[in-house]
């Protein structure tokens, strides 16, 4: 809470120099730092390490085998390529070169095939959020046991050799699959950008169409 000038009043300064009360001003300041602190991550008690170490490495082998094992886009990549190369082409056809010329029935037709794309176009960007959603959240997991882990290992005085030992291999294994899962997730993301440029195209197409139907019946 920041005071203005105008809610500043002398009583309440000389009540902060008074002994045994509070102070206003830092009283205030606090829950300002508190917000603005970096989230503290608590290491593992030395108790819980044997059972939570057993947990992370279950995980981070199954993020490696995930991300090892099927395409990074769940073969989306694939479909996009030839839906892609269909709206290219259909773009640079003569007929959407001379839409002047065309007639209304020819224009129609022409309406339903850019139609036809933003859908196909539609159901591909809900399949690629669906598959980034599940990879972000797989990251953001792998990211916290990571932090975690490295808040317990640079507390390792505290724990017996041991302890220390099985703390820094699972740090080892949560960076491996946090690499391995960071590679489907980056293809992903950027298969999300490249889909919402091509339904953008297929945007301004289903556009000039319209436009040319528009002046066609006026």
């Amino acid at each position: 809470l920041v005071l203005s000038a105008a809610s500043w009043s002398p009583p309440v300064a000389a009540a902060a120099l008074v002994p045994g009360l509070p102070d206003p001003a830092a009283s205030k300041a606090k829950p300002a730092d508190a917000e603005n602190g970096d989230r503290a991550v608590a290491a593992i008690p030395a108790a819980m390490v044997p059972a939570r170490a057993a947990a992370a490495e279950a995980t981070a082998r199954s993020a490696v085998e995930r991300a090892t094992r099927l395409p990074a886009d769940g073969g989306l990549d694939r479909a996009f390529a030839r839906l892609e190369a269909n709206v290219e082409e259909f773009r640079a056809s003569p007929e959407m070169q001379r839409l002047d010329r065309l007639s209304l029935t020819r224009l129609e037709m022409l309406q339903r095939q850019w139609r036809f794309y933003a859908a196909e176009l539609d159901t591909l960007q809900r399949q690629v959020a669906r598959q980034t959603s599940s990879l972000s959240a797989g990251a953001a997991e792998l990211k916290q046991m990571q932090e975690s882990w490295t808040a317990t290992v640079a507390e390792a005085d505290r724990l017996p050799e041991p302890l220390r030992l099985r703390a820094e291999g699972v740090v080892a294994m949560l960076s491996e699959a946090e690499r391995a899962q960071g590679r489907p997730l980056g293809a992903a993301l950027e298969l999300q950008q490249r889909v919402a440029r091509a339904a953008a195209r297929v945007e301004r197409g289903q556009r000039r169409v319209e436009e040319a139907l528009a002046y066609y019946r006026r």
